[in-house]
């Protein structure tokens, strides 16, 4: 996948990001209408790709990690080895049951046998390309979309629209929708359920159009940043919808004060009792250490556990939101210094009986209406 800044970039080693456009506000939405088709098939209008710079900077070699890391790890061996476990049994019962001196059987031995192939060097190829990452400092190529997309405080950069900051990679992942397993069942659940129009499912015959042959050629399709979407979608849709849940997501967030130091290890949760030991959260994401007085955002709540964000002290926060200052910054210029050290502080999960609500039962409920 190559840069549309490539030619920007020549003067400087190792290339940088051009400066953005200071040009005035325009109608984007109109600019996208001009590319509409209609695919009769599928019954669906799809808007093509604007011809718009990616400014991706050296995606093909920003990989992070070498293959053999990235296959070195529980998940992948697990898997490469149940398929080649299924797929040797299945060929020696196959050889002893329907000998291949016969061409229908000589047919499905083979038919299987290329089946198993591209299911090992797809999930090959997928665990050393992925969804690739957005170049570190990213930003649109106008000054006027910034307002339509998140900034990532560890990347320091705008998150590209259908990308996401992973916690894993510790990068922000371009198609972050089939990055993240969780994201694509959610999507794939409020999808069938008609609770959400995913901007980029343009039809049985075009997605097949957009995969098959990038499948073949080994390039993928676009530029990684700007895609064809659904009519009545724009290229800043999902970014959009992110930004109104993250405000969403801080406004309704509990605030605790932390009441006993807690080194964050798993074992250590035993001090709390056998079922906050044996009733972990079950996820990959850390248990954190906390210190006695913090200040927590919780916005998950399990019966044993809490997840939450350490709060900063921020002196002088104005606006509805004053007793919570989690959700003060949720309305905030995203690039402003305290916003970003917010955004950095260490979050996790930590047992529930280390912290209690900072506010009473009353203030919490009148706040969250």
């Amino acid at each position: 996948m190559e840069s549309d800044a490539d030619v920007d970039m020549e003067e400087v080693p190792g290339g940088r990001l051009p400066v953005l456009n200071e040009e005035a506000e325009v109608d984007v939405d109109n600019k996208e209408q001009l590319n509409t088709t209609n695919e009769g098939g599928d019954a669906v209008k799809i808007m093509e790709a604007p011809d718009w710079p990616s400014y991706l900077v050296n995606v093909e070699s920003d990989l992070e990690k070498p293959l053999f890391r990235r296959l070195f790890h529980w998940g992948p061996i697990a898997a490469m080895s149940l398929t080649g476990f299924i797929g040797i049994t299945s060929v020696y019962i196959h050889l002893s049951w329907w000998p291949i001196d016969d061409p229908l059987a000589f047919l499905n031995l083979f038919l299987f046998t290329g089946m198993v192939y591209a299911t090992v060097y797809n999930m090959v190829r997928a665990s050393y390309l992925g969804g690739g990452f957005v170049t570190k400092g990213w930003h649109p190529p106008e000054s006027y979309q910034l307002s339509r997309l998140q900034f990532c405080a560890h990347c320091n950069g705008y998150k590209a629209p259908r990308s996401h900051h992973c916690q894993k990679c510790n990068r922000c992942v371009m198609k972050m929708d089939h990055h993240c397993r969780t994201k694509a069942e959610y999507r794939e659940r409020d999808e069938a359920e008609g609770l959400f129009v995913f901007p980029y499912n343009l039809g049985i015959k075009r997605n097949i159009r957009e995969v098959f042959p990038s499948f073949w050629a080994r390039i993928p399709n676009g530029n990684g940043i700007w895609w064809p979407i659904r009519s009545g979608c724009t290229q800043f849709t999902l970014s959009e919808e992110q930004l109104v849940q993250k405000v969403n997501k801080r406004f309704y967030a509990k605030i605790y004060t932390i009441q006993d130091d807690y080194k964050g290890s798993w074992w250590r949760s035993w001090r709390f009792g056998v079922k906050t030991l044996v009733c972990q959260p079950c996820s990959e994401e850390k248990r954190i250490e906390v210190k006695k007085g913090e200040s927590y955002a919780i916005t998950r709540i399990q019966r044993n556990w809490l997840y939450g964000q350490r709060l900063i002290e921020v002196e002088d926060v104005e606006g509805p939101f004053s007793e919570n200052p989690y959700a003060a910054r949720a309305s905030r210029d995203q690039t402003r210094q305290e916003v970003v050290k917010q955004a950095t502080q260490p979050r996790g999960w930590f047992p529930k009986p280390l912290a209690r609500p900072k506010y009473p039962a009353s203030e919490e409920t009148r706040k969250d209406v």
